[in-house]
């Protein structure tokens, strides 16, 4: 029985999926490119559905060049956008809306009211980051 590594990096313009054998042989690339939507002026969004229907297009693809060893096992690594945020529906399942991207700059004013209402320090004690739309947050707040 082999052992086999998928390893995918869903980053802002494509799913980039990679597999590597028990040896860290690399047996295989696929990489499916994602269309970026711009609504606005320094807006940036994602269609999710999209996203992952390319991931498991790419797992798809990679397991089939190993098709012919039934007992074979696989592992799965994911690295993402991190920053990118996706609202999802519990009773669908489905995205209430595309996904804001890191790059998206349509939490700037949730942003500098957050800043002017004195928020930034607490912000930063409780959480180490500072109020600004490149996290998710003002994104997942505009979303809601």
């Amino acid at each position: 029985m082999k052992n086999y590594i998928i390893a995918i990096d869903q980053s802002t313009s494509a799913t980039k999926a990679i597999l590597f054998d028990e040896q860290c042989r690399l047996c295989g690339r696929v990489n499916i490119d994602h269309k970026q939507y711009y609504p606005k002026a320094g807006w940036v969004e994602h269609d999710a559905e999209e996203i992952y229907a390319n991931a498991v297009e790419a797992v798809k693809r990679l397991m089939a060049t190993v098709e012919n060893e039934a007992d074979a096992r696989f592992s799965l690594a994911i690295t993402n956008q991190r920053e990118t945020v996706v609202v999802w529906n519990r009773a669908t399942g489905k995205p209430i809306a595309n996904a804001v991207v890191w790059q998206c700059m349509r939490g700037a004013e949730i942003c500098r009211q957050l800043k002017e209402q004195g928020y930034s320090e607490l912000v930063r004690e409780r959480s180490g980051l500072l109020i600004d739309p490149y996290f998710s947050g003002s994104g997942a707040k505009w979303l809601l």
